[in-house]
């Protein structure tokens, strides 16, 4: 049974059936810090010259880019936008169709993430002001 879901209050949001259209913020840090509780648990066994480090910020991009292409297909989803500061990793997300951002300067360190977040933010509502 599905839960029901109160109606939004503005147009637009809502599908036929009712359901609420979400849009999402995805910060995303640098592939090669990223996800570092994962750093060493999986060992590089290949001969290239990137070693564990570029392994790791190959298996964090490949994390990110799994994770958004399940989004992508989600019913309900409406606008899918990833806040990160490597310009290649964003490059590499931007083909799955997801809108793209640079984070503003001075958002790294211990509150990137919430400040990536509320930048996130910001930018979906001055170009989407019913965003969810």
């Amino acid at each position: 049974m599905r839960p029901i879901l109160p109606q939004a209050p503005h147009d637009g949001l809502c599908g036929k059936d009712g359901d609420v259209a979400v849009d999402l913020i995805v910060p995303l840090k640098r592939p090669s810090t990223g996800k570092s509780r994962l750093r060493g648990v999986l060992k590089h066994t290949g001969t290239d010259a990137t070693g564990d480090a570029g392994f790791h910020a190959e298996l964090v991009l490949a994390l990110a880019y799994d994770t958004l292409r399940a989004a992508v297909s989600t019913p309900g989803v409406r606008r899918i936008l990833v806040v990160g500061s490597d310009p290649a990793a964003l490059s590499t997300l931007r083909e799955l169709g997801v809108d793209v951002v640079g984070e503003p300067s001075g958002t790294g360190g211990a509150d990137g993430l919430n400040a990536a977040l509320r930048a996130g933010e910001r930018l979906l509502r001055a170009t989407a002001p019913d965003a969810v």
